[in-house]
């Protein structure tokens, strides 16, 4: 089975993720995990300040046994 990462909408849903990637890639994903990733905390270089970078959401899709997803072409 093939398990793939995408970064995604914070307001997106498991059930769209999935309708997303099997219209998209042509794919049946059969287990779809979502983690909430929380905003690193740094310091910014020019004012010095302690900023932090935004929250996101992260899918983890897993693909019937025998499909992949091909993102990039490798070639000659």
């Amino acid at each position: 089975m093939g398990k793939y990462t995408f970064e995604v909408d914070p307001r997106s849903t498991k059930t769209m993720i999935s309708r997303v990637i099997s219209e998209l890639f042509g794919v049946h994903p059969v287990r779809v995990s979502i983690v909430n990733m929380k905003g690193k905390a740094r310091f910014d270089r020019k004012s010095r300040k302690k900023v932090s970078l935004p929250v996101w959401k992260k899918a983890i899709v897993t693909l019937k046994e025998g499909e992949k997803i091909d993102l990039f072409e490798v070639g000659e």
